[in-house]
């Protein structure tokens, strides 16, 4: 049995939509990362402090190329530790990303030494 009919109001809502994704980049040169976090051959450098409650706006880099890496390691300023990229030898082999490439830099960087 109903004893009483329900009340309603009308009332406006304010709700925040996203009309555009995020755009992230390289944390040295600012180059555009596609498919961001899942990209391909990802190059991740993870910054550990002994502090673990700290937290620093370097915790997690991502960079485009080997070249950006090596560029911005000296930068780095760690207490602890810090985890380098994966090298992925069966990847994309047409990108700087890939294994290949690192090796590319290294074969050059031992070559100019001599």
């Amino acid at each position: 049995m109903l004893i009483k009919e329900a009340e309603y109001k009308k009332v406006k809502v304010t709700q925040q939509r996203m009309v555009k994704d995020a755009i992230y980049g390289c944390d040295e040169c600012g180059t555009e990362i596609n498919e961001y976090p899942n990209e391909e051959d990802r190059l991740e450098v993870t910054v550990f402090y002994q502090d673990f409650e700290r937290t620093e706006k370097t915790g997690r880099l991502h960079f485009c190329s080997w070249e950006c890496v090596f560029k911005h390691l000296p930068k780095i300023k760690c207490d602890h530790f810090i985890s380098l990229p994966f090298v992925y030898m069966d990847g994309q082999q047409k990108t700087k990303r890939c294994g290949r490439h690192l090796m590319e830099i290294l074969s050059e960087l031992n070559t100019s030494k001599k």
